[in-house]
């Protein structure tokens, strides 16, 4: 009723509509009085705390919500024991669970805990889902757990194909034929459409990868048709979900389906209109950008914002009024709030749990004289050269990565980077970790496989070394890097000492650190610090850093959690009066350095920007049109290259 008299203030309601509203929407408090949790109590394996209850409460009495409990508030058990007693209240409930692969096996492991739930998980090549079809069509299960990665059909690239189709529909192609394989094999020899090798190989002498290479040159009218049909539909994902109808849809770490254009946003957003509950859970699910409320909204339920994403932009967001595309702020916060309130719970670690003392230190190294001399290269010019490679760094936030870099000890060298330094998503890559060219790249068709440029001395992994020596024996550590380069680095060193370790790529991970007295280090790289719980480690280390805040946060928190309780020392690498020590501090205060440094990038997107060149005018100089813009950010801190 708040926010109709808010958007509408002449409007009226009904007494009967205005008392149906004022009903729903009940504080925490009011709803606490029915005391559900209270009813059921004998139902709970472990006793909640107070904040758990409270959210268990609100999740049985709002059938949409968004649970956003800081890190370490226990989430996961707060979705179980909701479904235990939906069940008990309601009776069976089908429930899809989506959640990161990084914590696939601790909600198998969580569920077996605090629940007699059914799982049925749903993940792996095609073969193995083909049996786990089977297993959810056949069985009596109580969630699906998958991950995001398996919501949407993979679309893998058909070029070179003379049969159109992916891999895995190509080999599930091939396995329904059964007993006709070896009639179509003679056929397609027959038609010179495969020789006696590639027979070969097709009849099982060879790989799989090696069979697929040759079904791939068959034209797609020598298949089966029911077969190719048969298999299309099997290795669909999307159709596979969509058949079954779920009561409950949660979706963990909620924060990944923030972009309205994403297949794996729409994905959900499609399952979740047939669902009668949903649930999303996040401890991070706006950092700084009200922007990213719009999708997680959209998918409870759409009628709680009621309107299109870009009347969501012009109502709530600010443009630069050279680009009307380029977001400078945010307005209308208090109508915002208004809208998502009565839909969402936060809870703050602070206000709930009585946790061991965290301490957060830095621990400063000297860079080398030949770091230090690329350095002033990179602060300087808009090209350097390195390795007899030739490296542009005109963009402050190239300038910032390729520091970054250096002071890791390595560099990422490719043949063209020209490409990545005027493409529209760089800050986007660099802040997520894309190497140029590699996977997730916009401009990899433009951009040559990177080599890497090693130092002689890296004094950074000489002080990790020293930390490790200096350890003890038995403790327990984790250790957070950014880039893939630096995991390869750390690990041959950890092997080298005999120190024994696990990476999130390794299987079951999470148990055989915490429980495992040989394994000593778990080391991964920031962005998959999620979900997981470490609180075997007493210390973090922050071997190198990146420019995104969420991943900082998240990682932080996997040993400062619920059953931590020892105290807890984090520790950041950082090079003295360098770039790096500007980002640690901005991502200390909880600022998003790409959304710091969005002022500093908008050059290349402006229409006038041509015409400065033309006249001479410097960036951000007097003349340029973002001139004004920069004095009123002089007032801040800034980050000094």
């Amino acid at each position: 009723y708040r926010r109709f008299k808010t958007i509408y203030p002449d409007g009226e309601l009904s007494p009967e509509a205005r008392e149906v509203i004022m009903a729903a929407e009940r504080t925490p408090e009011e709803i606490s009085s029915e005391r559900y949790v209270k009813q059921y109590e004998g139902l709970f394996r472990m006793p909640p705390f107070q904040h758990q209850r409270e959210a268990i409460e609100m999740m049985l009495h709002y059938p949409r919500l968004a649970v956003l409990l800081e890190q370490g508030l226990g989430k996961t058990f707060i979705s179980i024991n909701t479904l235990v007693l939906l069940r008990e209240m309601y009776g069976p409930q089908k429930t899809l669970v989506v959640c990161p692969n990084i914590v696939f096996q601790s909600w198998i492991d969580e569920v077996k805990k605090y629940s007699d739930l059914r799982v049925a998980p749903y993940l792996g090549e095609p073969d193995m889902r083909r049996e786990q079809r089977a297993a959810v069509g056949e069985g009596e299960w109580d969630i699906l757990l998958t991950t995001f990665d398996m919501l949407t059909d993979r679309k893998t690239s058909t070029k070179r194909r003379t049969c159109g189709m992916s891999n895995d529909e190509l080999w599930e192609t091939w396995w329904l034929m059964g007993e006709k394989q070896e009639f179509y094999l003679n056929n397609w020899l027959k038609d010179e459409l495969v020789d006696e090798e590639e027979a070969r190989a097709l009849r099982g002498d060879a790989s799989k990868a090696d069979r697929l290479k040759v079904l791939a040159k068959i034209p797609l009218n020598a298949f089966p048709r029911s077969a190719v049909r048969e298999a299309q539909d099997a290795v669909s994902n999307e159709n596979f979900f969509r058949r079954l109808g779920f009561d409950n849809i949660i979706v963990d770490e909620a924060s990944r389906c923030l972009n309205p254009e994403s297949l794996r946003s729409q994905a959900i957003d499609v399952l979740a209109a047939r669902a009668k509950r949903v649930y999303l859970l996040s401890g991070t699910l706006c950092v700084g950008r009200p922007i990213d409320f719009y999708m997680p909204m959209h998918i409870m339920d759409p009628s709680i914002l009621g309107m299109k994403f870009d009347r969501f932009k012009q109502l709530f967001c600010v443009f630069s009024k050279y680009n009307k595309h380029q977001i400078t702020g945010y307005k209308n916060l208090d109508m915002l709030k208004l809208y998502i309130q009565p839909h969402i719970i936060e809870r703050s670690r602070e206000n709930c749990l009585d946790l061991p003392k965290r301490t957060i230190v830095r621990r400063y190294y000297t860079p080398t004289a030949e770091m230090i001399g690329i350095l002033d290269k990179i602060r300087t010019c808009t090209n350097i050269s390195v390795g007899k490679k030739k490296l542009g760094v005109e963009l402050p936030v190239v300038k910032i990565s390729r520091a970054l870099q250096v002071l890791n000890g390595f560099l990422y060298l490719g043949e063209d980077t020209e490409a990545c330094n005027s493409c529209e998503h760089v800050v986007e890559c660099v802040s997520a970790g894309v190497k140029q060219g590699g996977d997730g790249c916009h401009k990899k068709s433009e951009v040559r496989s990177n080599e890497v440029y090693l130092f002689k001395n890296n004094p950074k992994l000489s002080l990790l070394e020293e930390d490790l020596d200096d350890s003890r024996p038995e403790e327990k550590i984790i250790i957070w890097a950014w880039y893939r380069q630096d995991i390869k680095t750390i690990s041959e060193m950890l092997t080298k000492k005999q120190i024994g370790f696990v990476t999130p790529e390794m299987q079951d991970c999470v148990r055989r650190f915490n429980t495992d007295d040989s394994i000593r280090v778990f080391l991964g790289q920031t962005v998959q610090g999620i979900g997981i719980t470490l609180n075997a480690a007493t210390c973090t280390i922050y071997y190198s850093h990146g420019m995104s805040l969420e991943p900082r946060l998240q990682s932080m928190d996997r040993n400062y959690r619920i059953g931590q309780t020892r105290p807890v020392l984090v520790k950041d690498y950082v090079a003295k009066d360098t770039v790096e020590e500007n980002v640690v501090f901005l991502l200390e205060h909880k600022k998003d350095v790409k959304e710091f440094m969005q002022r500093e990038i908008r050059c290349p997107e402006c229409a006038a920007c041509p015409h400065c060149q033309e006249k001479g005018i410097e960036y951000l100089n007097k003349g340029c049109v973002y001139y004004e813009e920069r004095k009123n950010a002089e007032m801040k801190k800034v980050v000094e290259l």
